[in-house]
């Protein structure tokens, strides 16, 4: 950005703060702006092409500092949800399946906390990274279609 283009203090520190978390609505706030109007304020700031210029150039900047491959850990998030959602039939204390008051199968997610948080993760990454569409990321890291469904539906509750 040339000289003369300097941000007020405001804006440059909202900057400051969003590279750290990529929480607009919180960097808003920490940047001395009214939290009632966090949620529209931080929206126009994100808009505004000196501010979105500087986070862009903020954010390849880390991008070249981080020492490790992105889409190695995106895969075991994707590993780690895969495996903490699988389904168990119950048993009782002789082996013997329990079932349901219509004699169905009782299941149980193994570790679901577990695979809720690396699906959060996961979602939040495809969400902010504009880079790609959803489905083009999803697919470059093993994403099968019904989890690629599962990614969108949560992508449009935000």
């Amino acid at each position: 950005m040339p000289k003369g283009d300097k941000l007020p203090i405001k804006q440059a520190l909202f900057v400051k703060y969003y590279l750290i978390d990529r929480n607009a609505t919180q960097a808003y706030i920490k940047a001395w702006y009214s939290a009632k109007t966090a949620n529209e304020g931080s929206s126009r700031l994100l808009a505004n092409v000196k501010i979105k210029a500087l986070v862009d150039e903020g954010l390849k900047e880390l991008n070249s500092q981080l020492d490790f491959d992105w889409l190695r850990v995106l895969k075991n998030m994707k590993r780690v949800a895969e495996v903490s959602l699988v389904e168990v039939q119950v048993v009782d204390k002789k082996w013997k399946p329990k079932v349901d008051k219509d004699w169905k199968p009782v299941y149980v997610l193994v570790d679901a906390g577990a695979g809720n948080t690396a699906l959060s993760n996961l979602s939040k990454y495809l969400i902010k990274d504009q880079s790609l569409d959803i489905t083009s990321k999803g697919e470059k890291i093993g994403l099968s279609e019904k989890q690629l469904a599962a990614i969108k539906s949560l992508t449009k509750n935000k």
